[in-house]
């Protein structure tokens, strides 16, 4: 695989929950190649975007017992003015633990208590 060098990275757009970055890298050719993504993380920087960065959230494919069914959620969606089927995801609170994420979204968006958690 080709490495990429990452030369810049510029904060294009922040909001409430996502950032949107521009980062610059450079190929062996000395190219540049932009690319464009979001983040959670307010404070990126070409130094800490190098390092691993840990979970801040969650999303769950939940199964019952015989594996049988699987839990969707609907919910509307403001930017397409209509429902949609999705997982159950949230974000990490300050201190919690994966599985205590998980837990304490399902029991928000399902109302569900007591899960196995793999």
């Amino acid at each position: 695989m080709t490495q990429l060098k990452l030369v810049a990275l510029k904060k294009l757009l922040a909001d409430r929950w996502l950032n949107y970055y521009e980062a610059t890298y450079q190929n062996p050719k000395q190219e540049e190649i932009n690319y464009h993504f979001v983040s959670r993380e307010a404070n990126l920087t070409t130094d800490n975007l190098k390092h691993p960065v840990t979970a801040s959230a969650v999303t769950m494919f939940c199964l019952n017992h015989d594996h049988s069914q699987v839990l969707l959620l609907r919910q509307f969606r403001l930017p397409l003015n209509d429902y949609v089927y999705g997982n159950s995801a949230g974000l990490i609170e300050p201190g919690e633990t994966v599985e205590q994420a998980i837990e304490r979204e399902l029991v928000e968006e399902t109302g569900y208590q007591g899960v196995h958690i793999d």
